[in-house]
């Protein structure tokens, strides 16, 4: 049987605690360094949640992107593939800082799950 084990949450430059940063990726996410690398500084954790399958080329670059960014910041970096927004909605915790990259509609659409799931999870506008 697998055991979860929780990373302690650490205190940001703002003085609000978060365990880990969440990047939902969606099919077209942008540059995810410019997203990502200031929600860093201090974090020991990254779980990129991936939206479709199969990944688009965005998605894969996003991957490589998010990885080297761990690797550089030596956090622990994690990566899930979901089918649905709705389904990347189980991986997220109370206290996860979450980012959404993606673009327009599908923007929109997983904000507004994330909103009616938990407000402070929300990034709107990043």
């Amino acid at each position: 049987m697998l055991e979860r084990i929780r990373t302690p949450m650490t205190r940001t430059e703002t003085g609000a605690f978060f365990s880990r940063v969440v990047l939902i990726v969606g099919q077209e996410p942008g540059d995810v360094a410019e997203v990502l690398g200031p929600r860093l500084a201090g974090r020991k954790e990254i779980l990129l949640l991936s939206i479709g399958y199969p990944p688009t080329a965005g998605q894969q670059e996003a991957f490589r992107g998010a990885l080297q960014l761990a690797v550089g910041q030596g956090a622990v970096f994690d990566s899930r593939l979901v089918l649905s927004p709705r389904a990347a909605l189980r991986f997220i915790e109370i206290g996860d800082d979450v980012t959404v990259a993606a673009e327009g509609r599908e923007r929109r659409r997983i904000e507004t799950l994330l909103r009616r799931r938990d407000p402070a999870n929300a990034r709107a506008g990043r």
